[in-house]
């Protein structure tokens, strides 16, 4: 919305997002095999940052691919409500490992998205 949005609104939000990955994924280090929980939010982490390359190469944020911010709460709550049911630590695990391999897939597809984008703008192939 021209004349209203601020550009920090927009550092603001993102360090939300990434404190919010931080505290949604953090914590479930406690749960399952902590090597697991980081390194899927280690992914989270790398894929925001290729969505704010976009941003910074081309003008606009790319949000591209399968495991984006509302993917990853939807399986990690999902996960939740399982592991309540069941009183098993289990569904964290398959969840984390469902977010680590879409992180993966959404950093290929924003990279790809980014670098069609930047060919197409200079007519250079990378």
């Amino acid at each position: 919305r021209k004349g209203i949005d601020h550009p920090f609104g927009e550092v603001m939000n993102e360090m939300g997002d990434r404190l919010s990955d931080a505290a949604l994924l953090g914590p479930l280090a406690f749960a399952v095999p902590a090597p697991l929980a980081l390194t899927a939010l280690v992914a989270t982490l790398v894929s925001s940052t290729a969505g704010l390359l976009g941003r910074a190469l081309l003008g606009e944020r790319i949000s591209g691919g399968p495991m984006g911010k509302a993917d990853r709460v939807a399986a990690i709550s999902l996960a939740a409500l399982a592991a309540g049911l069941w009183a098993s630590p289990i569904p964290f695990e398959i969840a984390l490992w469902v977010v680590l391999g879409g992180a993966v897939v959404t950093v290929a597809a924003r990279l790809v998205a980014i670098r069609r984008r930047l060919e197409a703008d200079s007519h250079v192939r990378f």
